[in-house]
C-alpha cells in the first residue's frame, strides 16, 4: 500500500512471486463458476490496469510488462493446461492506452494465449482503437465499460465506429439484454 491506502504493483516487490498464486486463484473461480453452470467466456487481468483512481477507491496498477509476464508465464499455460476454453483479454481500460496494447500483442508469448483487446471508454476517442486494429487487423476488440452518458442517443454509435463487439456496457445493459433482472436462485 503506498501512503493513502492504495495497492500498487509496481511498488509490490513480490508481485512476481504472486503472478502463480494469482493465475491459480483465476483457475479456481472459473472452475468454481463451471461447476454451477455458469461457465466464463473471458478475463481480463485486472480492470482499468493503469489507474489508481486519485485513492477514490482500491485500484491495482499493472505496468505492462507485468501483464505480458502474467500472461504469457502464467495464466495462459495454466488455462491451457487445463483444458479451460476462457478467453484472455488484456488492457481492460481506455481508448488512449492504444500504444500499449500494440506494444502487448506485438509479444509473441503474451499472442499465444490472447488475441483481444477490451477497451474502455472514458479517455480517448475509438478512433484510437484504429491504431491498433491496423498493426493487428486480427485482434478482436470489445468495449467493456464507458461513461456516464449512457442515456444519450448516440451513446452505442459513438462508442464503436469500427465495428469493434459490444461485450458488455454496463451490468444494468447485460442484466436487462439477457433477462438476468428476474432471475433468482
Amino acid at each position: 500500500m503506498d501512503e493513502v491506502g492504495r495497492f500498487d504493483a509496481r511498488r509490490f516487490h513480490g508481485v512476481r512471486a504472486s503472478c502463480r498464486h494469482t493465475a491459480q486463484y483465476f483457475l479456481k473461480f472459473l472452475q468454481a463458476y463451471a461447476a454451477e453452470g455458469v461457465p466464463i467466456q473471458a478475463v481480463s487481468v485486472q480492470n482499468e490496469v493503469d489507474t489508481d483512481q486519485d485513492g477514490r477507491m482500491p485500484a491495482c496498477s499493472w505496468p505492462q510488462e507485468y501483464e505480458i509476464r502474467f500472461v504469457h508465464d502464467h495464466l495462459g499455460p495454466l488455462l491451457q493446461q487445463n483444458a479451460m476454453s476462457t478467453k484472455i483479454w488484456i488492457l481492460d481500460h481506455n481508448y488512449n492506452l492504444w500504444g500499449r496494447a500494440i506494444c502487448e500483442l506485438d509479444d509473441p508469448g503474451l499472442r499465444k494465449y490472447c488475441d483481444t483487446v477490451a477497451w474502455h471508454g472514458y479517455v480517448g476517442g475509438a478512433e484510437m482503437a484504429s491504431k491498433v486494429h491496423d498493426a493487428h487487423p486480427e485482434v478482436s476488440m470489445h468495449w467493456t465499460e464507458g461513461g456516464p452518458d449512457y442515456t444519450s442517443p448516440d451513446y452505442l454509435t459513438r462508442l464503436d465506429p469500427l465495428g469493434a463487439n459490444l461485450y458488455s456496457g454496463h451490468a444494468q445493459l447485460v442484466r436487462v439484454h439477457y433477462g438476468l433482472e428476474s432471475r433468482t436462485r
